[in-house]
């Protein structure tokens, strides 16, 4: 299985736990570009991007892994992404603490001062083992 398989293998489950309690999903579909989940009055894209890049749609989930690359990529374009109003979700799904952080760059950048930003967000890097392909 690819790294890009794996990663949408991942999310999809992680998506359908998150909604097992309220149960708002209507449908997943799969796309070429992740997944596209319907609720009842809205739908949001799922970007599946094993290597973050500036390709992306505003207001989507973007679920990446949780490497240096895309670390120090996010940090070099946070403008760029609290401007597109994304979620971004790192994933190391062979982590032994947790297997995923979170970001939403733009509540982020409300609600945090510019000058911890590489500070608060290594701390959160670091919940996260750094991703490895496997051999």
């Amino acid at each position: 299985m690819s790294q890009a398989e794996t990663l949408k293998q991942w999310a999809y489950h992680y998506i359908q736990s998150k909604d097992a309690i309220f149960k708002k999903i209507k449908s997943i579909e799969d796309t070429e570009y992740g997944y596209l989940i319907k609720y009842q009055d809205s739908d949001k894209k799922v970007l599946i991007k094993p290597v973050l890049d500036m390709s992306n749609d505003a207001d989507s989930n973007i679920y990446t892994y949780n490497t240096m690359d895309n670390f120090y990529f996010l940090l070099s374009n946070w403008d760029y992404f609290v401007n597109l109003k994304a979620q971004i979700c790192f994933v190391n799904p062979n982590s032994f603490l947790e297997k995923k952080w979170l970001v939403n760059p733009y509540v982020h950048d409300r609600i945090c001062e510019r000058s911890a930003l590489k500070r608060g967000l290594t701390s959160l890097f670091q919940t996260v083992d750094i991703y490895k392909p496997k051999p």
